[in-house]
C-alpha cells in the first residue's frame, strides 16, 4: 500500500506511514456494529503501538541522519583542508617563481679566485650578472641578480658608468658601490670624457644630470627626454628631443636652450660637439634615414640611406654611416658620400677603435680626430679599406680575417699583423694597393697562434709542436716546450694565456712575468657565456673565465 500524503511504500500491518506518520485506515463495509466498536478499540491500542514504533524509527532514522551528517562534515573539512594546503602551496610557488624569475635574470657564476690588484683609475666591466673591477673587485648576487641589469652606458676609459637596475637608475666606478640617481627612470647616458650622466628622471617627470665629481643632481628640463638625445663628449653639453613639438634644443652650462629643428617625424639627435655649435641629426621614414648636419646655426642635408649605425669622431666634424651601404662625411663637405652598397656589419677606425654591430639604433663615439682611414668588414667576410674621401675604396685578399685580427695595429702604417702559410706577416695599406713582408727576425715553422701589443714591440707565437716563443726588440727566442699549443689573449690585462701539463700560466712582455693562475686546467674553450674572455675546461669538467685577475666557475 502506499501513503495517499507522501506516495512512500507502507509496510502492511503498519497503520501509519514510516515517513510522514499519517493514519492508515482499512474500513470493511460488511462489518457489523459490534463487531466495528471491537475493532476500533483494537485499532486504537494498535495505532498507539504503531505510533511508539513509528517514534522509535523515526529517531533511529534522526540519528543516523545526524550520523551521517557529521561524517559528511568531517569529510568536506577534510577537503577544505587538503584543498587550503593545495592552494597555499601553489600561493608559495607562484611566488617563488615570481622570485626566481626576477632573480635568475643571470646565473649564479662562482668567484674561486679573487685577486687584489693595485692599480691606477681601476676600469669596470658588466658580465653575467656580475660588476667587475680590474683592481680586482666584484659586486654579484643581491645587488646584481634579483633585477636585470640594462642601458650600461660607459665612459671613454670605462671607469665610470650609469645603468638601469629595474626602473631604479644608478651611477658606478671602481669602488663598486652603486649610487641610486632615482627609483624611476628609463634612459641613462654616460658622458664619454667627463664626470657627468644625464637621466630621465620619471618620478619628478624631467631630465636631470648627475656630476660625479661633486656628488649632486641637478634637473635640465621638463620638457624633454633622453630618448632620441645625446650627450657631448665632455658632458658639458646636452642635444635634448623634445617630444612635444618634435624638436632639438642645444642645452649648454649657463646658456638659454638654442632650438635648432622642429617639427620632424621620427627625430633623433645622434651627436652634439663639445661647444654645442655642430650636431649631427636624422629623421627616418619607411625604411629611409635621412641625415642633417647643423653647424654655427646653417644646416646641410648630409644623405639618405638605409643606415642605422654611425660612427663619429669627439669632434663632430665628420660621420661614418653604415649597415646596408656605407657613407661618409666631413664638415668640409657640402654633401655626403656612398662608400659601398654591401652590407657592413662592423668598421675599424684608425687603431684599435672598433665600431661593432651589436643592435639597432647604434651611435659611437671615436677617440681619433679623423675617421680616415677606416676598414670595413661585410657580412660575408669581406674586408675594405677606405683610405680617404678622395681616394677609391678597395677590397682587401685576405683570407679569413676574423674580428680579433681586423684593428689596425699601425695608425701611421694602417697595417694589420697577420699569419700566412705558417709565418707572421705584416699587411700595410697604400691608396693603390696593399703590400705584405714577413717579420724576418720571426723565424718560426708551424705557427698555431699569435698574440701581440699594440705597437708590435711583443709578440708571443706558439706552435703546433707545443713550443712558446717571444718576440721582443727585435729578437725571437724560444722560451718554454710542452705547452698545449692555443695560446689565449687578454685584452682586459694585455696578458698572454698558456697551458703547459696542468696548470694555466700567464705572461705580459717577458718570461719574468710569468705567474700561475689556476691548476688543474684540461685545455682553452670557447662558450658564449664569457665569449669575449679567457676561458678555459677544468679537470673537473666545468668551464672557468678569467675576467679582471678572478677567476669564474660558470654554472
Amino acid at each position: 500500500m502506499k501513503c495517499e500524503i507522501c506516495g512512500n511504500e507502507i509496510p502492511e500491518g503498519y497503520k501509519y506511514c514510516p515517513v510522514c506518520g499519517d493514519p492508515v485506515f482499512v474500513v470493511d463495509i460488511t462489518q457489523d456494529p459490534e463487531e466495528e466498536k471491537k475493532d476500533k478499540k483494537e485499532d486504537a491500542g494498535q495505532h498507539s503501538e504503531s505510533k511508539n514504533k513509528l517514534a522509535d524509527e523515526l529517531k533511529k532514522n534522526r540519528d543516523k541522519l545526524q550520523k551521517s551528517e557529521k561524517k559528511i562534515g568531517k569529510r568536506i573539512n577534510k577537503k577544505k583542508t587538503i584543498i587550503g594546503a593545495i592552494a597555499a602551496i601553489v600561493c608559495i610557488v607562484f611566488v617563488y617563481c615570481i622570485h626566481a624569475d626576477s632573480a635568475c635574470f643571470y646565473k649564479r657564476h662562482d668567484i674561486i679566485k679573487a685577486e687584489i690588484i693595485d692599480v691606477e683609475d681601476p676600469t669596470i666591466l658588466f658580465v653575467e650578472g656580475m660588476f667587475f673591477a680590474s683592481n680586482g673587485k666584484v659586486l654579484q648576487d643581491g645587488f646584481t641578480r634579483k633585477y636585470e641589469i640594462t642601458d650600461i652606458s660607459y665612459n671613454e676609459d670605462q671607469t665610470k658608468a650609469v645603468f638601469l637596475r629595474g626602473e631604479e637608475c644608478y651611477y658606478i666606478d671602481a669602488a663598486l658601490k652603486p649610487r641610486l640617481l632615482t627609483s624611476q627612470s628609463d634612459r641613462a647616458v654616460m658622458s664619454k670624457r667627463g664626470t657627468k650622466a644625464y637621466f630621465n628622471d620619471l618620478k619628478k617627470g624631467c631630465v636631470s644630470v648627475y656630476d660625479s665629481e661633486t656628488d649632486e643632481i641637478r634637473q635640465i628640463s621638463d620638457e624633454g627626454t633622453m630618448e632620441r638625445s645625446c650627450v657631448s663628449p665632455d658632458g658639458n653639453t646636452l642635444a635634448l628631443y623634445r617630444p612635444g613639438d618634435k624638436s632639438i634644443s642645444i642645452i649648454t652650462p649657463d646658456k638659454a636652450p638654442t632650438r635648432i629643428v622642429s617639427g620632424l617625424k621620427n627625430l633623433s639627435a645622434i651627436a652634439v660637439s663639445d661647444d654645442g655649435k655642430r650636431v649631427f641629426y636624422r629623421t627616418y621614414n619607411h625604411d629611409i634615414y635621412a641625415y642633417y648636419f647643423y653647424n654655427d646655426k646653417k644646416t646641410t642635408t648630409v644623405s639618405t640611406g638605409y643606415y642605422l649605425r654611425e660612427c663619429i669622431n669627439y669632434d663632430c666634424t665628420e660621420l661614418l654611416a653604415f649597415y646596408r651601404g656605407a657613407m661618409y662625411f666631413n664638415s668640409e663637405m657640402e654633401k655626403g658620400i656612398s662608400l659601398i652598397d654591401v652590407n657592413i656589419t662592423s668598421v675599424v677606425v684608425r687603431g684599435s677603435a672598433t665600431a661593432w654591430v651589436d643592435g639597432y639604433y647604434s651611435t659611437y663615439y671615436v677617440g681619433v680626430d679623423s675617421l680616415e682611414p677606416s676598414l670595413l668588414k661585410d657580412e660575408k667576410g669581406g674586408v675594405y679599406y677606405f683610405p680617404d674621401h678622395e681616394s677609391d675604396v678597395y677590397r682587401v685578399n685576405i683570407p679569413g680575417l676574423g674580428d680579433d685580427e681586423i684593428r689596425l695595429i699601425d695608425p701611421e702604417m694602417n697595417s694589420v699583423l697577420w699569419l700566412q702559410d705558417n709565418a707572421l706577416g705584416i699587411y700595410s695599406f697604400y691608396k693603390d694597393g696593399i703590400k705584405y713582408a714577413t717579420i724576418d727576425a720571426i723565424n718560426v715553422k708551424g705557427v698555431y697562434n699569435y698574440s701581440y701589443n699594440d705597437d708590435l714591440s711583443v709578440i708571443w707565437i706558439s706552435t703546433f709542436k707545443g713550443d712558446l716563443y717571444l718576440y721582443r726588440n727585435g729578437t725571437c727566442t724560444k722560451v718554454m716546450e710542452g705547452i698545449k699549443e692555443d695560446i689565449k689573449y687578454d685584452k682586459l690585462t694585455e696578458r698572454t694565456f698558456f697551458i703547459q701539463g696542468k696548470n694555466l700560466y700567464s705572461v705580459k712582455d717577458s718570461m719574468d712575468s710569468m705567474k700561475l693562475e689556476m691548476e688543474n686546467c684540461r685545455r682553452f674553450s670557447v662558450n658564449y657565456t664569457f665569449m669575449d674572455y679567457v676561458e678555459f675546461m677544468g679537470e673537473d669538467g666545468y668551464r672557468y673565465a678569467y675576467i679582471f685577475g678572478n677567476i669564474v666557475k660558470e654554472d
